[in-house]
């Protein structure tokens, strides 16, 4: 197999939905999916039927969901065209995801 065609299969490999990937990254993130939010953070990546809060939450806070934003389905079964993680050090670390086209 030639070089190029061993980097097309791993390319082929890596790519994932924004649902999987965030999946994988988990909840608790800062995160900017061009065209539709930046630098938005996140407390929670699940299903919104997944997660219930106890009756002792003081401040009655509720998570921000990521599904639970009315552009999720627009986006969620997109494929990543790349992401990078931003930040670090004195500055917030942000999640960065650029979608492929439609």
């Amino acid at each position: 197999m030639s070089d190029s065609q061993e980097e097309r299969v791993s390319r082929e490999v890596e790519k994932m939905t924004v649902k999987e990937f965030l999946q994988n990254y988990g909840g608790n993130e800062c995160v900017s999916i061009e065209g539709y939010c930046e630098e938005k953070h996140y407390d929670y990546f699940r299903e919104a039927d997944e997660w219930e809060l106890s009756a002792d939450n003081p401040n009655h806070y509720r998570p921000t969901c990521i599904v639970e934003e009315p552009w999720w389905n627009e986006v969620k079964d997109r494929e990543i065209k790349e992401w990078n993680i931003i930040g670090g050090g004195m500055y917030k670390v942000e999640l960065w995801i650029d979608l492929e086209e439609e």
